[in-house]
């Protein structure tokens, strides 16, 4: 065998042990992933974060709806794109509602964007003039795991790291089929379909054109005659995102609103000065105060902790120093453009806004290791590179650990996690009762409420459907459902409640008072329990007996007014009593209203005001047989109160149509209360 043949079979060996061992680097890297991902993924956060609960509310219901009646855009909670709850929709079919497949989506997404990084920084690297492609790709994917901002979104079930995740094969697709030779047709329509995609994950994605118009223009300037080749490529790449695109878009031509809703409530207040101080904050939020939010950050921890600052700033020095190239250019232009979103809204930095960055960001990391273990290869002919290498690695690996340690253990302690993460719903899940004839009522939530609807179920975890057990909702501040026969046992979110509330152990004199059974990270209550035992009477000792039949089985027992000597601009409180027969068939509209007698017998209203009852939490098409419904509410009373007899009416009609509820023996199907009496 030659010697120029040895050579070559041996420089194939050794080529093929790094392909090899990079493999198992990477396979290291993505274990390392599920693990950071996945490890008590349903328990921590310890709560359902409000945008959770809605998207896996939309999740649920998907699996009820036909595929062709699938939307194609979300328009409650300010609008959203649909990928994400499509996919949410899977895990919930597979393994039932639950904190855990509400986050699987994200976590998985997190998982997967491990491999697509090392994807993009390989065939990105070239560009960049690196040294070595493989290193630079695994110190991409190491860059990604050393990052808390990556690590708080992905055990987050919204729809930020799908985003991310689609952004980065796609810019990655693009750049592999940028560099195919011959040019691919099909490496441009791979392309398209990816970024057609993208604008049903998440509002960033509307950028994405912006970046890739910047990267034509550099290309057009510095490398013309490669884009002539790759153009007819390109426009099969446009025509695919184009047609991919149009079901959104002609939602969105027929909705603008649900186009611009979002935008509009974020850009509010946003002028040029407030820009350029929002400017500043996004920039520092790298190496001097980050997010303020505890939900998407330790507040105001960096972006890059010691570890990762210096190969960040390395890297963007090296993209500084010829940024008209065009693989540097894309690293600026991404970081740059991804970073508009919070730039051009309130409450800079966001990081949940600036999640398009994070790519670049790690891209970046990386750019700066390698370039110091290429400067490190200039000394001593390459004696420095391995221990560079290992010195990278040790970085690397340090800011892993830093990531994991902060957020599994210092994150979780903070005091603000149990509200920003709404936890009190989870600890009050583990005490609901599994004696499914006992009737659960928890306030102040009305049943629209994500968190309503979310419904805990009595193994601990979060169902995102009621199973077994339906818990009833009111808000005791101004209705208070009282079981007048039933077990039950009655949950108060007083961290919640803004006012003193009606007191339901008042009407049950021979039960235990109710006690603190959830309390914040402060030792703050936050919920408290009263159960209101079977065969406990309930009376009502400040209610002055007053029995009138509506129809659709309700009737009025009484009621009580406070102050019972009416004065002018003072508020007057009545509370009646409505006994529930059988639920009634509509959801109607109260009214009260203040009424004066004139001399002549004529009615005249002095003030009053429509509403459902409870302000919407005691939907009347929810109420229940053998049910008390004490309703509160406050008329403001005018500055004058002109002599003759004063009364306040009552009555229900629906609103649809403005029909009044029949009311027994009442021409006008109204409740009057009174003459009252006024103070002297």
């Amino acid at each position: 065998m030659s010697k120029s043949s040895r050579s070559g079979r041996i420089e194939s060996v050794s080529v093929e042990k790094r392909n090899r061992a990079g493999w198992l680097i990477l396979a290291g890297l993505t274990a390392v992933a599920v693990v950071m991902r996945f490890y008590r993924l349903g328990d921590l956060p310890a709560g359902l974060h409000y945008d959770e609960a809605f998207n896996g509310l939309d999740a649920l219901s998907l699996l009820e709806t036909p595929l062709t009646d699938w939307p194609v855009f979300f328009d409650e909670n300010s609008g959203r794109e649909p990928l994400f709850v499509w996919l949410s929709s899977i895990p919930h079919a597979l393994f039932g509602p639950s904190i855990w497949t509400a986050r699987f989506i994200s976590a998985l997404s997190s998982v997967l964007l491990v491999s697509a990084l090392a994807w993009l920084g390989w065939h990105v690297a070239p560009w960049l003039g690196v040294r070595n492609r493989q290193l630079f790709a695994l110190w991409c994917a190491a860059a990604l795991l050393g990052l808390l901002w990556s690590q708080v979104f992905a055990r987050y079930g919204i729809r930020a790291t799908l985003f991310v995740l689609l952004e980065t094969v796609l810019l990655a697709a693009m750049w592999r089929a940028w560099q195919h030779e011959p040019p691919a047709r099909g490496a441009w329509t791979l392309t398209g379909v990816l970024a057609g995609s993208s604008f049903y994950s998440y509002l960033p994605a509307r950028l994405l054109p912006l970046l890739l118009l910047l990267l034509l223009g550099a290309a057009w300037l510095h490398e013309r005659q490669r884009l002539q080749r790759h153009l007819p490529g390109m426009l099969w790449g446009v025509a695919a995102t184009l047609l991919l695109s149009a079901p959104l878009g002609s939602y969105f031509l027929q909705n603008p609103l649900a186009f611009s809703t979002r935008i509009g409530e974020v850009t509010t207040g946003v002028g040029l000065k407030e820009m350029f101080v929002n400017l500043g904050d996004v920039l520092g939020m790298f190496l001097v105060s980050g997010d303020h939010n505890l939900v998407s950050n330790l507040p105001n921890r960096p972006v890059l902790d010691p570890f990762l600052a210096l190969p960040f700033l390395i890297g963007l020095g090296r993209a500084l120093r010829r940024s008209w190239r065009l693989g540097r250019l894309f690293l600026l232009a991404g970081l740059g453009v991804m970073l508009l979103p919070t730039i051009l809204s309130d409450y800079a930095p966001n990081f949940f806004r600036a999640i398009g960055a994070l790519p670049f960001t790690a891209l970046l990391i990386a750019y700066g290791a390698e370039g110091f273990v290429g400067h490190a290869e200039l000394f001593r002919r390459g004696g420095l590179r391995r221990p560079a290498e290992a010195l990278g690695w040790a970085t690397l690996c340090g800011a892993v650990a830093l990531t994991g340690w902060t957020y599994f253990g210092v994150w979780p302690s903070s005091e603000a996690m149990f509200y920003g993460w709404s936890e009190g719903y989870s600890h009050m899940a583990r005490r609901l009762s599994k004696d499914y004839e006992t009737r659960v009522y928890i306030s102040p939530r009305d049943p629209t409420h994500p968190h309503a609807a979310a419904l805990p179920h009595p193994s601990g975890e979060y169902l995102l459907t009621a199973e077994g057990i339906t818990p009833l909702y009111h808000d005791e501040r101004f209705c208070l459902r009282v079981a007048l026969e039933n077990p039950a046992r009655y949950f108060s979110l007083t961290g919640e409640t803004g006012r003193d509330q009606l007191r339901l152990d008042s009407y049950f004199s021979d039960s235990a008072p109710p006690r603190p059974v959830v309390f914040d990270d402060s030792g703050k209550h936050w919920a408290t329990e009263f159960i209101r035992e079977k065969d406990t009477p309930a009376a009502f000792p400040e209610m002055r007996p007053f029995r009138v039949k509506l129809a659709d089985g309700i009737e009025l027992s009484g009621y009580r007014l406070s102050p019972q000597e009416l004065q002018p601009e003072q508020p007057l409180r009545v509370r009646l009593f409505w006994r529930v027969n059988r639920t009634p068939t509509q959801d109607y509209t109260l009214f009260l209203h203040l009424l004066h007698v004139d001399g002549e017998g004529f009615f005249e209203q002095l003030a009053g005001f429509d509403h459902l009852p409870g302000n919407g939490t005691c939907p009347m098409t929810e109420w229940l047989p053998a049910e008390m419904i004490v309703h509160e509410a406050e008329l403001n009373l005018p500055t004058v109160l002109p002599p003759g007899d004063l009364f306040v009416a009552v009555g229900f009609y629906t609103p649809s149509d403005g029909r009044r509820m029949p009311v027994s023996l009442a021409a006008d199907d109204h409740i009057l209360i009174g003459p009252l009496t006024r103070a002297p």
